[in-house]
């Protein structure tokens, strides 16, 4: 089956330590080859057939790509007229996590110093 597709991005608000985040969420836009949209099962096998080749780091460069793109190569993405403006700073957030995850061949668990000082703020 041959189909063509697009990012489609979707935004969501968070609201972190008093921070107010903006989050981009990258969706697959999928049509057949004259534009007609597909079908939710025909989208589906070609969002399994096209996504099985993107890792982390292809979802991650999509993602700035559309970040970059809505700031117009700017610090801050501006939406709105003056007076009434919504500004967003374009580069991505780094947040740190008090747990931290130890993965090896055979299991997974969580860092247990961190485990024991979340329990102690309890």
């Amino acid at each position: 089956m041959k189909y063509r597709y697009h990012l489609s991005p979707r935004f969501n608000l968070a609201i972190i330590d008093d921070y107010y985040y903006l989050q981009i969420v990258i969706q697959l836009y999928f049509t057949d080859e004259s534009g007609t949209k597909l079908k939710k099962r025909s989208a589906f096998s070609a969002r399994k057939h096209l996504g099985k080749s993107w890792w982390n780091k292809e979802w991650l460069l999509r993602t700035l790509a559309i970040g970059s793109y809505l700031a117009d190569k700017k610090e801050k993405i501006s939406i709105g007229s003056e007076g009434e403006e919504l500004e967003v700073i374009s580069k991505p957030a780094e947040l740190d996590s008090p747990i931290k995850l130890v993965e090896n061949a055979k299991t997974s668990k969580i860092d247990s110093e961190a485990a024991e000082e979340i329990k102690e703020e309890e």
